[in-house]
């Protein structure tokens, strides 16, 4: 029984540990500038640049023809679920060119080069969004 206990501890402490680890090498992915792909619904003279900061900051920035057009913040959080896709929160989005909401949670589809968030949840009637990024 003793034995038992032991390995069931140390078995729980390293699936904290994993978890721990797992979290912050997701955070160190997310961080950065993401460029937006246009899914269609950016126009051709149209850039949006997502930053994603080490203190859950997100700044959103457009450029029209290439010229500063317009900047928006928001926060964000990463958010772990065991033995499913992560999810990433965002929340207070001031940033609002198209009319569109982008506070809620995304799952994250893809991390690497490429960023592919699905929202699944939000505080409008249409949560379903999908945005795909491409890393700076």
């Amino acid at each position: 029984m003793k034995i038992r206990n032991i390995l069931l501890i140390a078995s729980l402490s390293f699936i904290v540990l994993f978890s721990a680890c797992s979290k912050e090498k997701t955070e160190e992915k997310i961080v950065g500038t993401w460029h937006q792909i246009s899914v269609g619904h950016i126009p051709e003279d149209t850039e949006i640049v997502w930053s994603f900061e080490e203190d859950n900051s997100l700044v959103v920035t457009r450029y029209k023809n290439g010229n500063l057009d317009k900047t928006g913040s928001a926060t964000w959080e990463l958010k772990m679920r065991f033995a499913r896709k992560n999810q990433l929160e965002i929340k207070d989005y001031t940033y609002d060119f198209d009319g569109a909401n982008r506070n809620g949670t995304y799952l994250i589809q893809e991390l690497g080069d490429h960023l592919k968030l699905q929202r699944t949840e939000s505080e409008d009637d249409a949560p379903f969004l999908w945005m795909e990024f491409k890393k700076e």
